[in-house]
């Protein structure tokens, strides 16, 4: 008898076995044992899921009370500022660099990192400038994590990452970011004020001649905030 000889009411009960055997066909599941095997670890894997999620997010408010604290002790560590960095991210990488006013400068900061640049020679041979990879990997990979929101092209570092794409490789592109975020934090840190978009790509010099309007403090006077 074909299918269009059977009733409806004969039909749908063969089309739902026929639908259950192909999709334990297509998971490669032989028997209702296994079935039930699978089933239960999902259910754990599941439930590990969940308990790793919880556990990151009380990890994560831990660290951002930890890292409130330290500004506290210290008022020239940066804040977080909304499209720029978050207060865990700031946390995490702290966290893993320790005290900044222990680095004389940026560039003592990039080589304990590892992100100082060197080029590779043997003898005679002269190798590609590369950064030296030495240091701190978990720092460097919470730099990546910073910089990859910040190179779309509508975001703080969008312009300088696609400009550096076109004579450099990605992965170049994106350490001459973490590069400039070193640089940026570093500066941040050191003129201990809020977030200033305007000395991000700007040397100290150019940035006064934007603000050249701004008074300036007189000697023995307190500091005019610019």
């Amino acid at each position: 008898m074909t299918t269009s000889a059977l009733s409806i009411t004969e039909w749908v009960p063969i089309f739902v076995v026929r639908v259950w055997e192909a999709a334990g066909d297509s998971i490669q599941v032989g028997s209702r044992a296994q079935a039930s095997v699978a089933e239960k670890q999902l259910d754990q894997l599941w439930r590990d899921l969940e308990w790793a999620e919880r556990r990151c997010g009380e990890v994560g408010a831990e660290l951002k009370r930890l890292y409130g604290q330290a500004r506290e002790l210290d008022l020239r560590l940066p804040a977080a500022w909304p499209g720029v960095v978050s207060q865990l991210a700031l946390a995490r990488l702290i966290g893993e660099l320790g005290p900044l006013n222990d680095f004389k400068g940026w560039r003592e900061l990039l080589c304990y990192v590892g992100l100082n640049l060197r080029e590779r020679q043997s003898g005679q041979f002269v190798g590609q400038v590369r950064i030296t990879r030495k240091g701190r990997p978990l720092a460097r990979r919470i730099l990546n994590q910073i910089a990859l929101p910040l190179v779309k092209r509508n975001q703080l570092f969008g312009k300088y990452y696609h400009a550096k794409k076109r004579t450099m490789k990605g992965d170049q592109a994106m350490t001459a970011v973490t590069r400039k975020i070193v640089k940026m934090l570093w500066g941040w840190y050191q003129a201990g004020r809020n977030f200033d978009l305007t000395r991000v790509f700007a040397c100290e010099s150019q940035a006064r001649r934007v603000n050249w309007w701004q008074p300036r403090p007189k000697r023995g006077c307190p500091a005019v905030p610019r």
